[in-house]
């Protein structure tokens, strides 16, 4: 479980690290540096492999560490397609009967 967060994460931060999907999300360009999100990405997902090689049976780890790494990207894409930022709703304090 720890491991699919990470990867998720890790994955995340990579997603991030491109100026498209960047945009995607709301991250204006002057705010956007691709950088901290690839080093990020990329450490994250090779702590990710940690829980992996600890585990005494390391080679079926290891399977289900591909396997949640195809969970995890298709979780980040579909995320990343389908996420629409959060509107609030702009209310007026203002109304016609506190102008009068």
């Amino acid at each position: 479980m720890i491991s699919l967060i990470l990867i998720l994460l890790g994955f995340w931060g990579l997603a991030l690290s491109m100026q498209r999907h960047a945009g995607h999300v709301g991250l204006k360009p002057p705010a956007w540096r691709p950088t901290p999100f690839r080093v990020a990405g990329w450490f994250l997902l090779g702590l990710s492999l940690v829980p992996c090689f600890v585990h005494p049976d390391w080679p079926i780890a290891l399977v289900g560490w591909f396997g949640s790494c195809s969970l995890a990207a298709a979780t980040v894409t579909l995320m990343i397609t389908y996420y629409r930022p959060l509107r609030w709703p702009k209310f007026s304090i203002q109304s016609k009967h506190l102008s009068q």
